[in-house]
């Protein structure tokens, strides 16, 4: 799994967001920390990746220096990093067979909010995305993502992505906390 194309769309996440800092942030500080929870899948590619996301662990980042808040979950196996100024970083323990999946949920400041995805499963990667408002992705849908830092939390509720390379729909529902 290429760790660039996730940062790059986290670059392009902090870029689309006006977001300055959240004064009003319920949250602590950054965390990570190992996931509960359960994420389902609905769509064709699950004949390829699953019906369930195997998470593990979420990294999690608090809006600072004109980024959104973001978190990164990978699967059980592996972890997440972070470092100055705002950056979490995958670290995957099989590339062959790994999850990242990046979400931003800054919809209540600038209207944006967004996932990338990357499944890999036998060493094919599957890349998924979805920005709201529309931009290069499909749209995420209406009220498809609550991300609560703070508390630690991130629901999928009939979240909408694509296959970035066969325009494949998956449909994400599901609760997180860390």
């Amino acid at each position: 799994m290429k760790i660039s194309a996730i940062l790059f769309f986290v670059l392009l996440i902090t870029n689309c967001s006006s977001d300055s800092g959240d004064a009003s942030s319920t949250g602590s500080d950054n965390s990570s920390g190992n996931t509960t929870g359960t994420i389902m899948l609905l769509g064709a590619d699950t004949a390829i990746i699953g019906t369930q996301l195997n998470t593990g662990f979420v990294g999690s980042s608090l809006a600072a220096g004109g980024q959104p808040d973001y978190i990164v979950i990978v699967d059980a196996a592996s972890t997440v990093s972070f470092t100055e100024p705002n950056i979490l970083t995958p670290n995957l323990a099989d590339t062959d067979n790994g999850l990242i999946l990046v979400v931003t949920d800054a919809s209540s400041i600038s209207g944006f909010k967004g996932i990338s995805m990357s499944i890999s499963v036998g060493g094919i990667r599957n890349d998924y995305a979805c920005t709201t408002p529309v931009s290069t992705f499909i749209d995420c849908g209406i009220n498809s993502i609550s991300l609560d830092i703070g508390n630690k939390t991130i629901i999928f509720d009939n979240l909408i992505v694509t296959n970035t390379n066969t325009s494949t729909v998956l449909t994400i529902n599901g609760t997180l906390t860390w």
